[in-house]
């Protein structure tokens, strides 16, 4: 139906045109159950290092890339040219038209090089960036990694009506009534690829908010009829965005995977610990029929085994009970005298003994358990997951200049850890590669664990809605040096991912601050510590004697973990 409009714009009969308009407005009211959405006009991607020739199909670089016409004659710099939909003819100059590939066309794709960087001469871990539609991109892609690609990342255009995406070079805004219909039919195309380069035992991860989920969610099971689909909700602005009656915070990331694939669990930091000890409700010693038993220590207060089960009419004489052979017993007691359970029983706690250690905390001694791995959570609220302060600040701090609505870096780094952290060599794709964070994120999940992931980015190198008005402003058109330097691809994606990498810029200043990651470093920092005077009557005090109480103050380092790269 969509389609039907745009021919019905091209009526130059007046009249008729506002009576088809007006009985085409009452058929499409009939509504079916389910996602219905129109194919739409087929897409069409300039092609601007094509020559044109006689027969070539056109269309103007200022013009609507689906208003295409068929070059009949050249005659020196101006070429008479047909309009596929109307039949009319006219002379347009060379140099305002670009060769156009419509959707469906078979086509011949090669990578042309443009740039490259390497940091590791040794290793054989190359990257690509591929500046490209990325419908034609995945044809490509399918040819070489055919049921290959362990993770497909994709960041898709959330379609918030913000003119933040364009389909079929235009700008899709709030007021057009095809938004939703359209944002699907680009959506369905490209998926549909996806699926035939996606292994097996492969993981599709989608990013997408209110706007189209719905959409989405229904499309995937379309799609994908054999997988299991997990949404996560993300908190990625804590602050919230302010609307009319709640302020969101947050966004999707939809998980698609089949039986074969593995969801890997998260490793924990050396800090994530609780104790062996239970405490609260049913922890009491009596409900937990084989969890109180002791945890034996020798004289250097190394754990060496477990005792057995304490008959339930006996009760030890101390939490810490030290024997003549030299051991030592520590009992679940907690330290208001409270016979309470340990939370493994006799016949499973050897199985977690590797993450046990012990504490002194003056005549007690606490058995501390370092936390296991565990399955991904479907709500994320952690602060690294917040896209102003590890994206948008991010980006700005490695290029000078913003970006909009960049991912954080460790939500894609958190996403990326469950699909391939066990795949060592995975290969992943983004044809939605946007600033370029999924192949970032890659890297900093290679130096965590020495991986050899491999990363492909697809990107076209579109210009923002107004940096195109002031170009065209300014005389430029599309496949100019000048209007082509500013695209996504070479302004941002590019240049994020060399400096990135090289951790330096073009003009050798070098990147500052540090990661984030799961490795633990020691650092020292200066600490001030103020000692405080004492009164005998602190009401007698004055304002202006509070404000001054502090007498002296002195600095001293100290040696501080944390997570750092």
């Amino acid at each position: 139906m969509a389609a039907i409009n745009d021919l019905l714009r091209q009526i130059p009969d007046t009249s008729l045109r506002n009576r088809l308009e007006q009985e085409f407005a009452r058929i499409s009211k009939n509504k079916k159950f389910g996602l219905v959405f129109e194919e739409h006009i087929p897409e069409c991607t300039p092609l601007y290092e094509v020559p044109i020739k006689r027969g070539s199909t056109v269309a103007q670089k200022t013009g609507h890339i689906n208003d295409v016409y068929t070059v009949l004659k050249l005659d020196g710099d101006v070429a008479l040219c047909r309009n596929k939909a109307t039949g009319n003819t006219e002379n347009i100059p060379i140099t305002e038209l670009v060769s156009v590939a419509q959707f469906g066309e078979p086509i011949f794709p090669t990578l042309q090089p443009i740039d490259s960087v390497e940091n590791a001469p040794d290793s054989n871990l190359w990257h690509a960036v591929i500046e490209a539609d990325n419908y034609h991109a995945l044809q490509l892609l399918e040819y070489l990694y055919p049921k290959k690609v362990d993770c497909i990342y994709i960041d898709p255009p959330y379609n918030t009506g913000a003119r933040d995406w364009k389909y079929n070079n235009d700008y899709v805004d709030s007021s057009d009534n095809w938004r939703h219909s359209k944002w699907l039919s680009m959506m369905q195309k490209r998926l549909k690829i996806a699926k035939r380069i996606l292994a097996d035992d492969g993981v599709l991860i989608t990013t997408i908010d209110d706007n189209e989920y719905a959409h989405l969610w229904v499309l995937l099971h379309e799609l994908f009829p054999n997988l299991t689909h997990t949404c996560v909700t993300i908190q990625h602005n804590p602050g919230g965005t302010q609307g009319k009656k709640f302020s969101v915070t947050h966004e999707y990331a939809i998980f698609s995977y089949s039986a074969e694939s593995t969801i890997y669990r998260k490793q924990h930091t050396g800090g994530d610990v609780y104790n062996l000890r239970r405490w609260g409700s049913t922890s009491g010693r009596y409900e937990g029929a084989t969890c109180f038993y002791p945890v034996i220590l020798d004289s250097n207060y190394n754990i060496i085994g477990f005792g057995d089960l304490l008959d339930k009419e006996l009760h030890p004489t101390a939490q810490v009970e030290h024997n003549e052979d030299g051991t030592i017993y520590v009992w679940p007691i907690d330290k208001n005298g409270i016979e309470k359970k340990w939370r493994y029983g006799r016949d499973t706690v050897e199985s977690v003994k590797d993450r046990m250690f012990i504490e002194k905390k003056g005549d007690r001694i606490e058995v501390i358990l370092r936390r296991e791995s565990e399955p991904p959570k479907t709500v994320w609220t952690d602060p690294l997951c917040n896209a102003e302060a590890h994206g948008t600040d991010m980006i700005k701090s490695i290029l000078g200049g913003g970006f909009s609505y960049p991912k954080s870096l460790y939500a894609v780094h958190e996403a990326l850890t469950f699909a391939v952290s066990g795949k060592k060599n995975a290969l992943i794709v983004d044809f939605f590669a946007g600033s370029g964070t999924t192949l970032h994120a890659v890297n900093l999940l290679n130096s965590e664990d020495d991986g050899n992931r491999r990363c492909i980015l697809v990107t076209n190198n579109e210009v923002s809605d107004d940096e195109a008005k002031a170009l065209k402003k300014n005389g430029y058109q599309p496949g100019d040096i000048e209007w082509e330097k500013h695209g996504i691809c070479r302004a941002v994606t590019w240049p994020r991912t060399k400096y990135s990498i090289l951790g330096k810029r073009d003009d050798g200043s070098t990147l500052t601050g540090e990661y984030f990651t799961t490795q633990t470093a020691s650092n020292e920092i200066e600490r001030s510590f103020y000692q405080l005077g004492f009164v005998d009557n602190p009401s007698e005090l004055t304002a202006t004697a509070k404000s001054k109480s502090s007498l002296y103050s002195k600095t001293r380092k100290e040696r501080h973990n944390y997570r750092n790269h």
